[in-house]
C-alpha cells in the first residue's frame, strides 16, 4: 500500500496503510478538480453583482419597459436622513389641530368641478408668433378688430382689440380670442378661426409692406414677391377694404409695428400666452409676483422666478379653472409637497397639485390642517409662510408681462392655490 499511497499523495505516504485504490482514485479526483477559495470568491462576487445589476435594471423601468424617471431628492419627498450611510426616515408631520381642515381662503374661487385637459392644443400654441399693431402708411391708423367689422383707428398702445398676432402655419392674422381677419363676405372681419378656411390666410409681408391674401392651397407662408392676381387690404378714408394688389397704391401699404411706445417691430412672444382664451377652460400666461415682478419658471425641478422673458416657454403656466392646475408644457404641475415648492408629474388626485383663485387677494396659499399657508417669494427662493393679504410678496398676477396689456382681464390677473387637505 505504500505504493499506492506514494503514487497517489506523496505527502501522505506515512498513512499508506489507510488507502485503497478507490481511495486513492477519489482523492486524485478531487485534486485536479481544485480551484483556490479566491477564485471562488471572484466567481459568486460577480454573480451577485450582475444579479443586483438585474434588480435595478427592472425597478428603474415602468409598465411599457420605458426608463422611469429619476427618484425626488429626499427633502421633495419628505424625507430626511438619519446620518451617513443609514436610511431615510419620514420628516415629522405637523401636529393636526382639532376640527376639519379648511380647504378655501376668502375670495372668489372656481367651481370644484373636475374636466380632463384639452387633448389637443391648437398648433398655434406651440409656434413662434410676432405681435404687434398694424398701422396704415397711407392714414397713420390702426387696424381694429373691436366690432366684427375690422376698422381703423387712432393707434392706442393699451387697446388690445389693435394688436395683431401673425401665425406662421397656417398662415392668419389672429386675435387674443383665437379669432381671424376673414374676407369671406362683403367686407373685412374677423371670425373664428379655421385652419382650413382659404379667407383666412392673411399674412404681412415685410418686403412689400402688404397684408395679402395667400391663395396657396396649404397656407404655410407663401407669400409672392410679386402679387400677380392676388388680394390686399387696403385702407383708405371709406374703411377697410380688400383690392388687387398694387405696388403703387399707398392705400395697401402697412408697417407691422411693436406694442410699446417707441417700438419700431412688431414683439416675439410665447404663443400661448397670447392665445390664452383660445383653449376653453384654461388660461395661459407668466405668473408674476408683484414684489419682484419676476416670473414663475419650470424650467427646472426646483420651481423658482427669475427675470420674466417673453421669449423664455418656460415661464409660461396654463391653469385650469375646473381641473384647479397650474401646468406647464411639458405636463408638470407646480407641487408643494415635500420641503421645496417644485413641479412634478400631474396628478389629478393629487391634493398638493390642486389650486384654486380669488380674484381679490392675488394670494397662492395652501389650506392645511394648520391653517392657510401662502406662497412667498423673494429675490432667490419660493416658500410658504403665514397667509398675509397685505405682503406683496405673497401677492401673484397671471396674464402678460407687458404693463399695458390689456389682453387679460385685470380682474384675471391673480391665481390663487388651495391645497385641500
Amino acid at each position: 500500500m505504500t505504493g499506492m499511497a506514494s503514487k497517489c499523495m506523496p505527502e501522505l505516504v506515512e498513512e499508506a496503510d489507510e488507502f485503497s485504490e478507490e481511495t486513492c482514485a477519489a482523492r486524485s479526483w478531487r485534486r485536479r478538480r481544485h480551484v483556490p477559495a479566491a477564485a471562488w470568491v471572484a466567481v459568486l462576487l460577480g454573480v451577485a453583482l450582475l444579479s443586483i445589476a438585474a434588480v435595478l435594471t427592472v425597478a428603474a423601468r415602468d409598465g411599457n419597459g420605458v426608463p422611469a424617471a429619476a427618484p425626488l431628492p429626499l427633502e421633495l419627498q419628505g424625507l430626511e436622513a438619519e446620518g451617513p450611510g443609514a436610511s431615510p426616515k419620514p420628516r415629522p408631520a405637523p401636529k393636526p389641530k382639532a376640527g376639519p381642515a379648511p380647504t378655501r381662503l376668502a375670495g372668489r374661487v372656481a367651481p370644484r368641478q373636475r374636466e380632463g385637459m384639452p387633448a389637443d392644443l391648437p398648433r398655434e400654441a406651440t409656434e413662434p408668433f410676432e405681435v404687434g399693431k398694424l398701422v396704415s402708411k397711407h392714414t397713420g391708423m390702426c387696424l381694429d378688430w373691436g366690432d366684427v367689422i375690422v376698422t381703423q383707428s387712432n393707434c392706442n398702445a393699451t387697446v388690445k382689440e389693435q394688436r395683431w398676432g401673425d401665425s406662421p402655419w397656417p398662415r392668419r392674422l389672429m386675435t387674443s380670442d383665437f379669432r381671424c381677419l376673414d374676407t369671406s363676405g362683403k367686407f373685412p372681419h374677423v371670425w373664428q378661426c379655421n385652419g382650413g378656411a382659404a379667407k383666412q390666410r392673411w399674412g404681412f409681408d415685410d418686403k412689400t409692406g402688404h397684408i395679402v391674401l395667400d391663395s396657396s392651397s396649404t397656407g404655410q407662408r407663401r407669400l409672392a414677391s410679386a402679387h400677380v392676381e392676388e388680394t390686399c387690404l387696403a385702407c383708405d378714408d371709406a374703411g377697410i377694404t380688400t383690392e388687387p394688389c398694387d405696388p403703387a397704391a399707398p392705400s395697401q401699404q402697412w408697417e407691422f409695428r411693436g406694442f410699446e411706445a417707441g417700438a419700431t417691430g412688431p414683439s416675439k412672444v410665447d404663443p400661448l400666452a397670447y392665445l390664452a382664451p383660445t383653449i376653453p377652460g384654461w388660461k395661459a400666461g407668466h405668473v408674476v409676483n408683484d414684489h419682484t415682478q419676476r416670473c414663475l419658471d419650470w424650467g427646472a425641478t426646483i420651481a423658482s422666478t427669475v427675470p420674466c422673458d417673453s421669449l423664455r416657454g418656460q415661464q409660461i403656466w396654463m391653469y385650469s379653472e375646473h381641473k384647479r392646475v397650474l401646468q406647464s408644457r411639458n405636463l408638470t404641475c407646480l407641487d408643494s409637497s415635500g420641503k421645496y415648492i417644485h413641479v412634478w408629474k400631474c396628478h389629478d388626485d393629487k391634493q398638493t397639485q390642486q389650486w384654486d383663485f380669488a380674484t381679490d387677494t392675488g394670494l397662492i396659499y395652501q389650506a392645511t390642517v394648520d391653517g392657510f399657508r401662502c406662497l412667498e417669494a423673494n429675490s432667490t427662493a419660493l416658500f410658504v409662510e403665514t397667509c398675509n393679504p397685505g405682503k406683496k410678496m405673497q401677492r401673484w398676477r397671471l396674464g402678460s408681462i407687458f404693463p399695458s396689456s390689456q389682453a387679460v382681464s385685470s380682474k384675471d390677473k391673480v391665481v390663487v392655490m388651495a391645497v385641500t387637505g
